[in-house]
């Protein structure tokens, strides 16, 4: 490494920012000068500042930055004008390669241009890096990456807007919207992903969408033109997303395979899932390649595990007489498709489907293709091998196929499509019978109200069925509740009332019992029923007044199938089961007290709850009536003759009243006798005094 300012400070001395290049305590890069003359070599961890800021590239053509095995970490920070040029057989990007584990995060490439002249069949190109290590054990972390704008131009093989060839590595949250071009293995995001045994260190991307274009010889998809070269491999790519156009123009031998999709041109022992094109596929009439082109998935070449696919492109082919497209993919020589549907054009001349063609076993179920699809005599709805529970809306055949199909419990639309059915099980229904539930559900169907695979809503998918949780079925709930719970009865229950309590399951179970309902406000028993249909008896709770709610909580059962059930609506009672107070009495019913003498405290006893307590007429000055608790108490202040105090006792369903008398005197006063002196003799009877 070169010295700089960065490196003459000390860890002792280090500001905020520089660091020391290990771990959080990372070296700082502020210009782009920096980047390439600190990073070259490096093994530390560095850190672009200051973060959301733009570092400009402009006006320097640069080589690669090589030999860093380090970490870089971009809070966020924009470079702009960046121009990498690469002569010969090299591979080019802002980082030649990765040769170790390393963690590239949180950056921005604004408008970048990285051209390549190389030939050779492994040199890679890439805005970041031409490509990643093809050790296992050092699989890099590529995430939270913006290239916005821009061209990528790469050489014979191996071009992707992010890395030409990803050998292992984890990527996600990435997002490109440059034009990419190259000649074989190239796409959006990688030309390759993947190869060799993706069980340690595996080469995955996730959360991540491209929306510029590609255009190349053959093996091109939206995010990788190759995925994990067909060896033994349990790589995923998961949650993508394409909205760019993709070209494929051959190798100038005719009717070869062109191996393009929308999200992946060839692919090998993975899994696809979530998975969706918007953008148009196109292989021109200029063109020699002429198949395996399809709206997702160009080819699948055995072990290709498909799920929550979904086409909205054109997918075009105009080369030759032997052209033909697929919605969802270009031809399965091995795997299965779930989930998946195709709702794009499809252009074709021969054996050109909405779906997918299938030259080995490739089952295909759960999934349905509506869209316009033109291609001479061939064309039709989906394609071969195995259909359960696949429904086609598509003019001319509905299900055509190449070599054996069984298409049992799956449907056509007949009053739309004209043509023959070739696929043996397949029943035509018309247009109202494909949008009625119960045509699917009689043939078993999963349209169940806990997890269903599929549903009806008329303002989704021009009322045909849709697949839940995907696509255009993203975030939609059935309407129908797990648990429905209804009362027998109406208005309030009070004292010495119960009701019976109804639950109507949306799907059979045996695991739902009193132990699935939470109760406020009172209890059940009685529970009894199987199936769907079950009832309990409610009791309020006792000498009290509220609301009652009855209700089943998430995950509390599960269907036949094992599903966890979802929440349901409360059921609220209004209750009141309090009863007048009664038998209301004190210690005593009469007392006698004296003036600036505290009283001893009177409690009172009742039956029942008492929400409130008075007394009439008001207690003699110094005496209190507690209106909580009913407690007299006090010390009479003036003297009052004997009188009678009716004491209250008051809640929501009557009255009890006490009476008690109460007197209170005063000291003595004027105290006089007849005669204040008086002369007695003795042995004589005085008269009395009074």
């Amino acid at each position: 490494m070169s010295g700089s300012l960065l490196w003459a400070q000390s860890p002792a001395q280090a500001v905020p920012g520089v660091g020391d290049g290990d771990g959080d305590n990372r070296y700082d890069i502020t210009t782009c000068d920096e980047l390439f003359t600190e990073l070259a070599g490096a093994s530390e961890a560095f850190e672009i500042n200051p973060p959301g800021t733009t570092i400009d590239c402009s006006g320097t053509t640069r080589s690669p930055i090589s030999g860093f095995t380090g970490d870089l970490y971009g809070n966020g920070v924009t470079i702009s004008g960046l121009v990498i040029s690469c002569s010969g057989d090299v591979n080019c990007g802002l980082f030649d390669r990765f040769t170790e584990a390393s963690t590239i995060d949180d950056l921005v490439l604004s408008a970048p241009s990285v051209q390549s002249t190389a030939t050779g069949a492994g040199y890679s190109t890439g805005a970041i890096a031409g490509r990643t290590p093809i050790d296992s054990s050092k699989s890099p972390t590529i995430s939270n990456i913006s290239i916005v704008g821009g061209t990528i131009n790469g050489g014979a093989v191996y071009v992707g807007s992010l890395v030409g060839w990803a050998y292992y590595g984890t990527f996600t949250n990435i997002d490109s919207s440059a034009d990419v071009t190259g000649g074989e293995d190239v796409g959006g995001l990688f030309g390759s992903l993947g190869s060799g045994s993706c069980n340690n260190g595996s080469a995955s991307v996730s959360n991540s969408s491209f929306s510029g274009t590609v255009e190349g010889v053959r093996t091109i998809g939206g995010i990788a033109g190759r995925f994990a070269l067909g060896l033994a491999s349990t790589c995923t790519a998961t949650e993508l997303t394409n909205s760019g156009d993709l070209t494929a123009n051959g190798d100038g031998t005719a009717n070869t395979a062109c191996e393009i999709g929308g999200i992946v041109g060839y692919a090998a022992n993975t899994t696809i899932s979530y998975a969706s094109n918007t953008g148009n596929i196109i292989v021109p009439a200029s063109a020699t390649c002429d198949s395996q082109v399809g709206g997702v998935v160009g080819m699948a070449n055995g072990g290709v595990q498909m799920d929550a696919m979904w086409n909205e492109g054109t997918v075009g082919v105009a080369g030759t007489s032997n052209a033909r497209a697929h919605g969802l993919v270009g031809e399965c020589q091995g795997g299965e498709i779930t989930r998946s549907y195709n709702i794009g054009t499809v252009n074709g001349f021969t054996a050109s489907s909405g779906f997918a063609v299938m030259g080995a076993p490739c089952p295909s179920s759960d999934s349905f293709v509506r869209a316009t699809v033109q291609g001479g005599a061939g064309f039709g709805g989906a394609a071969s091998s195995t259909h359960p529970r696949i429904y086609s809306a598509v003019a001319g055949k509905p299900f055509s196929r190449f070599g054996s199909g069984n298409c049992s419990t799956s449907f056509w639309d007949s009053t739309i499509g004209g043509g023959t059915n070739q696929c043996s099980g397949a029943q035509g229904r018309t247009t109202t019978e494909l949008k009625t539930e119960s045509t699917f559900t009689d043939a078993g169907w999963d349209f169940s109200c806990i997890d269903p695979v599929w549903a009806i809503d008329a303002t989704i998918n021009d009322g045909y069925p849709f697949l839940v949780g995907v696509g255009m079925g993203d975030g939609y709930t059935p309407n129908d509740e797990p648990v429905t719970i209804q009362r027998s009865g109406s208005g309030t229950l009070t004292s010495g009332q119960s009701e019976t309590i109804n639950f109507t399951l949306c799907e059979s179970s045996s695991s739902f019992s009193d132990s699935s309902v939470t109760v406020t406000g009172g209890s059940l028993s009685n529970f009894s029923g199987t199936g769907t249909a079950y009832s309990a008896t409610f009791t309020p709770d006792s000498d009290s007044a509220g609301t009652a709610s009855i209700s089943v909580a998430a995950g509390s059962f599960t269907d036949a199938a094992g599903n966890d059930a979802g929440s349901s609506t409360a059921l609220t009672i209004p209750f009141n089961t309090t009863s007048a107070p009664s038998s209301l009495s004190y210690s005593s019913s009469s007392l006698t007290l004296s003036v600036n003498e505290a009283m001893t405290t009177l409690t009172p006893t009742v039956t029942g709850t008492v929400t409130s307590w008075s007394v009439s007429p008001a207690l003699p000055t110094g005496l209190t009536l507690n209106t909580s608790t009913g407690e007299i108490s006090g010390t009479p202040t003036t003297a009052t003759t004997s009188a009678t105090y009716t004491i209250t006792a008051t809640n929501s369903a009557g009255t009890d009243t006490f009476d008690l008398t109460l007197e209170v005197y005063g000291p003595p006063s004027t105290l006089s006798y007849t005669s204040s002196t008086l002369s007695l003799a003795t042995g004589q009877a005085m008269t009395a005094l009074t």
